[in-house]
């Protein structure tokens, strides 16, 4: 992973040379099927959750953004768990996956900033660029379909990044943020699959 500048080395992450923290799919990752996003998606139509963001649900018709933001770490982590107890369907196993990548994100940027966390369901093309994000630092873990993009700031080479991986990228808000590599959604809308996501931001 050091080709782009990603470190798997937690304690790492706040050198200049590094763009973000890189964490494989644990050994027994099993990937949330389509039929099971399917399930969620119905799920959420027939019982919908309360607190989403209504003008940003609105945007993503058929797919699912749900998001809230915190000052306290423990909120965050009532939120991960709410999400699960409202999908009963769906494996209690990713709920500890996302709890133990969340609480790493905190533990390595430790920003007093607002904490925005969010799960999403997608089946179109969200990020087609490659980019770099306005926030201090951003979670990205992907529990079913393509993970994230890569791509060197100075190379066309595109990496992807395999399902049940996590990232923790920099930002441009970032102390001593350096352009090392940029990032963006795998194109999926033409493969008919969806991606389940789990994304924190410290903005």
């Amino acid at each position: 992973m050091e080709s782009y500048y990603l470190t798997e080395k937690l304690e790492l992450f706040s050198d200049a040379e590094f763009t973000g923290f890189y964490r494989a799919p644990d050994q027994n990752f099993a990937e949330l099927n389509q039929q099971e996003l399917l399930q969620v998606l119905e799920d959420n139509e027939s019982k919908p959750l309360k607190d989403y963001r209504e003008e940003n649900f609105e945007l993503f018709p058929g797919e699912l953004f749900f998001e809230k933001s915190f000052q306290q770490t423990e909120e965050s982590i009532e939120f991960v768990k709410g999400f699960f107890k409202h999908f009963k369907n769906l494996d209690i196993t990713h709920c500890q996956n996302i709890l133990e990548r969340l609480l790493d994100f905190i533990k390595t940027v430790g920003s007093h900033k607002k904490l925005n966390c969010r799960f999403e369901v997608l089946s179109g093309n969200s990020c087609e660029k490659f980019h770099v994000d306005e926030v201090d630092a951003r979670l990205i873990y992907t529990c079913s379909g393509p993970g994230t993009q890569l791509k060197l700031a100075d190379d066309n080479t595109i990496k992807t990044l395999p399902t049940g991986s996590s990232i923790i990228l920099k930002g441009t808000q970032y102390p001593n943020f350096k352009l090392l590599s940029l990032h963006r959604s795998p194109p999926i809308e033409a493969i008919d699959v969806k991606r389940f996501l789990f994304i924190a931001d410290y903005v």
